[in-house]
């Protein structure tokens, strides 16, 4: 069977990620799904957000970044599949200034996770729903204090740094691995720093005809 035709004879919804973590949150909804990487170029639609940013504030541009990448993975998807409902996720992280994306490298890592020490920062999650009948779009958003700089925190950073972990994450850190021991304290909902508002979501699915009421959060650990 082709990848085309387990999606096409798959269950009813499909998540347009490769992401492991957001697979692993999805399955905690007890919804079954397929998952299908979406084909878009997420690093130019980066760059041409940040065009004329010094007019908006950072945190302004990084959520409607989030917006417009969510709703481009979901509807890529349905491109392929008009019968199917797809959800598309992605996730921005800002300071007030600057954008963070994902480090290039480990010196690049360390770099931006010290210039998060003692800062709060904001992770925006925003999630696009779609059929051939209905798109919903939300976008939720967390704040995040770093604790400040000292000689734990500098050890801390530059061990989780070696092990390459923070390398695929937006903001160079994952709230549910070791980058939770360099955080003080979150505002908000914890699911939209992994990488899926998962109360909000459920309820969303509601207006597409899905159950919410069993979720399954037996579905095992969120790991790398």
């Amino acid at each position: 069977m082709t990848s085309q035709d387990k999606h096409a004879n798959g269950p009813r919804l499909i998540l347009a990620s490769a992401s492991p973590r957001r697979r692993e949150l999805l399955a905690r909804l007890g919804f079954p799904f397929s998952a299908a990487e979406a084909d878009i170029n997420e690093s130019q639609i980066l760059s041409e957000s940040l065009i004329g940013g010094n007019r908006v504030s950072a945190y302004e541009t990084a959520e409607k970044t989030a917006i417009l990448l969510a709703e481009k993975k979901s509807r890529a998807i349905l491109d392929h599949f008009p019968d199917k409902v797809v959800i598309g996720s992605d996730t921005v992280v800002a300071t007030e200034d600057s954008i963070l994306g994902k480090p290039s490298s480990t010196s690049d890592s360390i770099r931006m996770l010290r210039g998060l020490c003692g800062r709060e920062h904001r992770v925006f999650t925003a999630v696009s729903i779609v059929s051939d009948k209905m798109l919903r779009i939300f976008c939720s958003q967390t704040s995040v204090l770093f604790r400040p700089r000292d000689a734990y925190q500098d050890a801390l950073i530059e061990r989780y740094a070696a092990s390459g972990s923070p390398l695929d994450k937006a903001g160079g850190y994952g709230i549910q691995d070791i980058g939770a021991l360099l955080i003080a304290k979150i505002d908000g909902d914890y699911y939209t720093v992994v990488g899926l508002p998962l109360a909000a979501l459920a309820r969303e699915l509601t207006a597409f005809g899905f159950d919410a009421s069993q979720p399954n959060f037996d579905a095992g650990p969120i790991f790398e």
